[in-house]
């Protein structure tokens, strides 16, 4: 029964385009003007009645795309993270470069500086006495 309506559908469109087919032909450009204003007011209005209709009826179906949208973009963030986690190398897998020690402090020998960087505390204190670099010098 619905696939006989169908049939009985189809083909009331298929009549009506080959007539307005035959119409078409017929028409002049003041005609086409006159229809075309027409359609275009007609136009706005359904569009007009078509989103105050989709505003109400469809609201609910935008929360949930959104809802899904943001499980979706959840799932791929942690995803990400684990790639990412997951390729990065620990920084104890690279190598130091060993510098060699250039000054030490002679009242505490455990107390040594490469050169390099900011001046250990133990450094900047005894300059501030008065001590030279230079009497801090390993030979």
């Amino acid at each position: 029964m619905q696939t006989e309506a169908n049939k009985d559908l189809l083909q009331s469109l298929q009549q009506l385009s080959e007539t307005n087919i035959s119409i078409m032909n017929k028409i002049t450009d003041r005609q086409l003007a006159v229809v075309d204003s027409y359609l275009n007011e007609l136009s706005k209005e359904m569009i007009s009645k078509n989103m105050a209709y989709l505003s109400q009826n469809f609201s609910e179906q935008i929360k949930e795309n959104t809802r899904q949208m943001k499980e979706i973009f959840t799932q791929n963030y942690q995803m990400m993270r684990v790639i990412i986690e997951t390729q990065q190398k620990p920084v104890k897998d690279l190598p130091k470069k060993q510098y060699r020690i250039k000054y030490q402090n002679p009242e505490n020998q455990s107390e040594t500086w490469t050169g390099l960087g900011k001046y250990p505390r133990w450094l900047e204190y005894k300059l501030n006495q008065g001590y030279t670099l230079e009497s801090f010098l390993l030979k």
